[in-house]
């Protein structure tokens, strides 16, 4: 099981572009993804039960996955609502990712195509 914490950093929280985006990164992955915040555990690869959770900005999350690719998705996913999901953002946050197995941390980790879509180069 790995699991992240961070805050959400847009001004608006996570509308229905950022849930839908969110989603389909997160069912490009085998493992099982949960979101949880505001006292609700959600399946991570639905947009709408994202939208439905409430995430506005400053709302604590906890990714957790569990599966043979669970570090990359949480390490991915927790990055792209960290870096605001390429909208502009006052100030960006740093997950902290925590793991059955140890890993070195790092942004090169997230697919070319998604970093080139949330604005990392």
């Amino acid at each position: 099981m790995t699991k992240a914490t961070f805050k959400v950093v847009n001004r608006c929280g996570i509308h229905a572009r950022p849930a839908a985006f969110f989603a389909e990164i997160a069912c490009s992955f085998e493992s099982k993804i949960q979101l949880k915040a505001n006292g609700k555990i959600i399946d991570a690869k639905s947009m709408l039960m994202i939208m439905s959770m409430g995430l506005f900005k400053g709302t604590e999350i906890t990714l957790v996955a569990n599966g043979p690719d669970e570090w990359e998705a949480v390490n991915t996913l927790a990055r792209i609502v960290c870096y605001g999901f390429g909208e502009d953002v006052e100030e960006y946050c740093e997950p902290k990712i925590t793991s059955d197995t140890v890993r070195k941390v790092s942004e090169n980790d997230i697919p070319s195509h998604i970093r080139a879509k949330i604005g990392i180069r």
